[in-house]
């Protein structure tokens, strides 16, 4: 009888040291692994810079800060524009989110398609344009 308890522990111990959970695979609390778009997403160019955070579908930021100085615009009171929102993610047709290969982020004041593709967001705007935006870290 002791034989089979001290057995069936044994075994108990062996399944839990099979599968250990290692400290950098722990998503960040609040945060779930399995959100493939979780992060901070960054788009920088010469005329400023665009970063999106995702840290969960329902809680996204937006921050753009344009210089609009090669635009023309040379006044300093409205050559530089900043803008911060909460945004929403929509999906676009069947299956292309969670896998994320396909979607859209919505502020109240813009709507901006995305490709997904490994580390790298492109996003496809007008007349063709493509920017590319860089997984600059886990969202915190």
């Amino acid at each position: 009888m002791i034989a089979v308890i001290l057995s069936f522990i044994s075994c108990r111990n062996h399944q839990s040291n099979s599968d250990p959970v290692r400290e950098r695979d722990k998503a960040p609390e609040g945060h779930s692994r399995n959100l493939p778009l979780a992060g901070k997403w960054t788009h920088v160019n010469m005329d400023g810079f665009t970063e999106i955070v995702i840290r969960d579908t329902g809680d996204i930021s937006f921050t753009m800060l344009e210089d609009r100085l090669r635009s023309g615009v040379t006044d300093p009171a409205t050559r530089y524009r900043r803008y911060e929102s909460k945004a929403s993610i929509i999906v676009k047709g069947s299956g292309a989110y969670p896998d994320g290969s396909r979607f859209s982020i919505r502020t109240p004041q813009f709507t901006l398609e995305f490709l997904k593709k490994n580390d790298t967001l492109f996003e496809i705007g007008n007349e063709g344009q493509v920017k590319k935006y860089f997984r600059t870290r886990l969202a915190n």
